[in-house]
């Protein structure tokens, strides 16, 4: 993999390095920070390693050979000196651009240096290495791999945002193929690259899209220009969301070296909204490539994980460091990556900020805080909630989000915590709450920690027998049936309280265990210091069965519904429901106050407590 780049007096940089994730790296910052620069290094850095390979592709030649200057179509400059930093005079012209490359544990630090030439302007750049001896140990390893050579150990591309394609392309051989993408002009052999990868392009794009598109060639006695249909149509016919990841996906699947790193420019630009997400997902699938990407989009960058994000800013250049976010900083990073001066002005004027734990809590509340402020008349204009992306290190993560919005946000603005019980006994809750708390500066504000009644919020379906009756009677089209189905949820209810008191049942009692040991390793303090899965156990019973519904034991729940439901009622054509639908059948059936579970009303009357 690479691991990191290191930059000096190249354009916008004087000096920094970047460290990067071993799959996937999303950078993000302002405009004119220097992002793109960033891909431009990396590729002026493959065009220095080109050159330098012998024709035997085993080593490489004692002395660098130089980049002329016409080469350089895909780096933005106009001028030779345009490489440099701008205040640069012509005898200080002299740009470092370092590549870390990490093999079986062993780093190969790879350095070139380019200088201009003094005696003439715009010809070529003299190009040295830092260290030759790393090159050397570096062919070394390479050649001690069978099949392997320098030429195709390491593979570098870029895809851009593309709105079309040429209309008529020749079959190229893939040396050629290979130049396009090595020069970011893959779009130029799109369809030479999906040729030979059909399905595993179609795979891609389907999954991503949601859809069944049958990739087919025709035509293939013509060997003078490539015929890519795509249901029946011309693959030109079709639209720059399709033919983008077309593109990125038809890069992936055509090269096969053993480090490949693929620099993707706004991979999201022509995708809706609801795509970018399966777009993250999918690209997470690929184990073949190691990724750098350059977003604006907030809602793709909510998809990640502080792990994978590169934030890059004029202070991580003055220290001459990119890393990647600390935990707790994606939400702030975020408002501030997205906020022009009303967002700002939002925060400002908080009169109480939501800190939830994941993006079923937030879909939550965008749906149900709508409602209940219709049917309970009530409105809170000022109040911003706060993905905390799970509750491991939650009051490390606290903390870190006081110390980013102390002096943005109001000191009397109130902060509401709503999290799952999870693990933390039902008498323990009180004393988790104030773990949570510590030493978290709110500047004196109240703070107030909101569990939900369950393990988690799709678990508080189970709190309310006789409301989950209503619900199911109206889900399986159940007539005059509550006390029915109500005997049936109780029924149930007892049946899981045996499941997890029994040590030997795997789907519920080992399910738990499971969960339980997980979140207890990731947490600190007192309260999770000394507990035990049995002190969990004990404040279990038939009717507060909640409290074990992870979300694994929560669908076979409603499945062990489902089969109790079809056992006593003829005629039962619905589905079963999950953890997810639910949720969707719950919202469609809400149309007064009265269908609201309890439990979701308190929360919600909590949120808009002023």
């Amino acid at each position: 993999m690479i691991k990191s780049l290191k930059i000096k007096n190249f354009k916008s940089i004087y000096n920094i390095t970047v460290k990067f994730n071993p799959i996937f790296n999303v950078i993000i910052g302002e405009n004119n920070i220097g992002k793109t620069t960033l891909f431009e290094a990396i590729l002026l850095w493959k065009m220095c390693y080109d050159g330098t390979i012998k024709k035997s592709k085993k080593g490489f030649y004692a002395q660098a050979h130089n980049l002329l200057f016409r080469d350089m179509e895909h780096i933005r400059v106009y001028q030779d000196m345009d490489l440099f930093p701008h205040n640069y005079s012509k005898k200080d012209a002299e740009a470092e651009i370092t590549l870390e490359i990490e093999y079986n544990g062993i780093s190969y630090r790879l350095g070139f240096r380019l200088e201009k030439v003094d005696s003439m302007d715009d010809a070529y750049y003299q190009t040295k290495y830092i260290d030759y001896s790393e090159f050397e140990k570096f062919a070394e390893m390479v050649n001690s791999i069978p099949g392997k050579n320098l030429s195709n150990f390491i593979m570098i591309s870029e895809t851009r945002p593309i709105a079309n394609i040429i209309a008529k392309e020749p079959y190229m051989y893939k040396a050629q193929v290979m130049d396009k993408i090595a020069k970011g002009k893959g779009y130029e052999v799109l369809r030479n690259k999906i040729k030979d990868n059909i399905l595993n392009v179609q795979e891609h794009i389907n999954n991503v899209m949601g859809k069944d598109y049958q990739i087919v060639e025709k035509q293939k006695d013509d060997k003078t220009y490539i015929s890519i249909k795509v249901d029946g149509k011309n693959i030109f016919s079709y639209g720059s969301g399709f033919l983008q990841l077309a593109e990125i996906f038809s890069s992936l699947e055509y090269v096969e070296p053993e480090i490949y790193l693929l620099l993707i420019d706004e991979p999201d630009s022509h995708l809706h909204a609801k795509l970018q997400r399966r777009l993250i997902n999918e690209l997470r699938t690929l184990t073949n490539s190691q990724l750098l990407i350059i977003s604006h989009n907030d809602r793709f960058l909510k998809e990640l994980d502080e792990e994978e994000i590169l934030f890059m800013t004029e202070s991580a250049k003055e220290n001459g460091i990119v890393d990647h976010l600390p935990a707790g900083y994606k939400g702030i990073v975020l408002e501030n990556l997205v906020g022009d001066l009303e967002d700002v002005e939002k925060l400002r004027n908080a009169r109480k900020l939501i800190l939830v734990e994941g993006v079923g809590d937030i879909d939550f509340l965008d749906t149900m805080c709508p409602k209940y402020e219709e049917y309970a008349n009530v409105s809170f204009p000022m109040k911003i909630v706060v993905k905390m992306d799970g509750i491991d290190t939650l009051n490390a993560k606290l903390i870190t989000y006081s110390r980013a919005l102390k002096g943005i946000i109001p000191t009397n603005c109130k902060w509401l915590l709503i999290r799952d019980t999870d693990c933390v006994p039902c008498n323990k809750k009180e004393s988790a709450g104030n773990v949570d708390k510590k030493n978290v500066d709110t500047s004196g504000a109240e703070f107030k920690v909101f569990f939900q009644n369950g393990y988690g919020i799709e678990s508080t379906f189970a709190a309310e027998p006789d409301k989950l009756a209503k619900l199911l009677c109206s889900y399986y089209s159940l007539e005059n049936s509550e006390d029915v189905v109500e005997n049936i949820i109780m029924e149930t209810n007892a049946e899981y309280f045996n499941k997890v008191k029994d040590v030997l049942n795997v789907e519920v009692h080992q399910e738990l265990e499971k969960h339980y040991k997980r979140q207890k390793e990731a947490r600190s303090g007192k309260i999770y210091d000394n507990l035990q899965f049995t002190d969990m156990l004990k404040e279990i019973s038939a009717t507060n069965i909640q409290y074990i519904m992870t979300k694994p034991i929560m669908d076979r729940y409603l499945e062990s519904l489902h089969a109790g439901i079809v056992n006593n009622f003829s005629n039962i054509s619905a589905v079963k429901l999950d953890h997810r639908t639910i949720f969707t059948y719950y919202y469609q059936q809400i149309s007064c106050l009265d269908d609201m579970f309890e439990s979701h009303k308190a929360l919600l009357q909590e949120i808009y407590r002023d």
